[in-house]
């Protein structure tokens, strides 16, 4: 043990201090300088990115875009939603909030403006968490903001909150009643995460009481994950005999719930891919944080079950599912360093190019 000197314990480093100990080691100013140049290149990657979607959306008009003509008809139907009061309260209205503005452009300018703030928030979390929401703009923002508009609140804020989780600003059950209550006032498919969080702090005991036992806590997420996935195939004609009304409880059309569908190739390639990414994320979850982890897996199972169910359902929820990774920068996303996604834009902002023509030419 030793001592330390009356210098170590009162010395309090002063402004002319500073600037001694960088004249002499400049290696201090090279990675300050690196890291403000990340983050700018990151935050001018996010914002073209961004103007790249709102000038082809403003360019070609709403009505060019999936789902603009449904939500624009005056009769909407919304009994078959168990909440959703404010997206639905919104597009449903006959009477319009601002004149000479439809209610639904007003739900696009409000959604627009509320992204380009999400993109600046990140901006104040280091340059870490704005490579990944960058990824998750170039992935996701497409479609989101043009065609998806119902679902957007609520991925949007699901990649936000889990952030602050993160940072332990909120707590996991804050988290979860959060979620819930996003879910009724945004989107059903909120309920989906909103129960996994739930069962994730129900399951957070039991993997801590397994590390302390020294068992491994992926290899009992995996049993339990493949004894679900055998059970769903095993039992899945069975589901709907028993649940007759549940296309009507998680407010998806009785259409996606039918098991006679049939995937085309490139959908079954991206469940297949979407199962191999579930177990590296199951695997290499966030380092220390239990919850996430056990969250991502219990999500990931409702995704599982619902593609064996109804696929057309299972992929959409699956786009909530994904958020979750990338927030969380769990499995292959944590390989994403800011050095390797400023490498990747190039081929982040094609891939944005290339699904807004596919909305538009479709």
């Amino acid at each position: 043990f030793r001592r330390r000197s009356w210098r170590s314990r009162y010395f309090r480093p002063t402004t002319s201090y500073m600037i001694l100990k960088i004249i002499k080691s400049p290696k201090l100013i090279l990675q300050s300088s690196t890291a403000k140049s990340g983050l700018i290149q990151l935050l001018g990657l996010s914002l073209f990115t961004w103007f790249i979607i709102i000038y082809n959306y403003y360019n070609w008009g709403g009505q060019a875009f999936p789902d603009y003509i449904n939500y624009s008809t005056e009769n909407i139907d919304t009994s078959q939603y168990f909440g959703e009061i404010v997206t639905w309260g919104l597009l449903a209205r006959t009477d319009r909030l601002v004149y000479a503005i439809s209610n639904l452009d007003l739900f696009y300018i409000i959604l627009h403006l509320a992204s380009l703030c999400f993109i600046l928030w990140t901006t104040t979390l280091g340059t870490r968490v704005l490579a990944m929401a960058f990824v998750f703009e170039t992935i996701f923002f497409p479609l989101i903001l043009t065609t998806t508009i119902r679902v957007a609140p609520l991925q949007i804020l699901l990649f936000a909150f889990i952030l602050l989780v993160r940072q332990r600003r909120i707590s996991s059950l804050s988290f979860g009643l959060l979620m819930l209550g996003i879910a009724y006032l945004c989107h059903d498919s909120g309920f989906f995460v909103a129960l996994s969080a739930l069962f994730a702090l129900i399951l957070k005991p039991i993997i801590n009481i397994a590390r302390k036992f020294r068992y491994k806590s992926n290899a009992i997420i995996f049993t339990i994950f493949m004894a679900i996935i055998v059970g769903c195939i095993y039992f899945s004609n069975y589901i709907l005999v028993f649940f007759p009304n549940l296309d009507d409880f998680i407010a998806i059309r009785s259409t996606y719930l039918v098991g006679d569908e049939s995937l085309p190739l490139v959908k079954l390639m991206y469940a297949f891919g979407y199962v191999a990414l579930l177990f590296a994320s199951t695997c290499y979850g966030p380092s220390g944080d239990t919850f996430l982890t056990v969250f991502n897996f219990v999500l990931g199972v409702c995704v599982v079950a619902l593609l064996i169910i109804a696929p057309v359902a299972g992929i959409r929820l699956s786009f909530l599912s994904l958020t979750a990774m990338m927030a969380c920068q769990s499995g292959l996303f944590a390989a994403l360093t800011v050095r390797r996604v400023i490498l990747l834009s190039p081929l982040l902002i094609g891939f944005t190019t290339f699904s807004l023509w596919r909305l538009l030419f479709r």
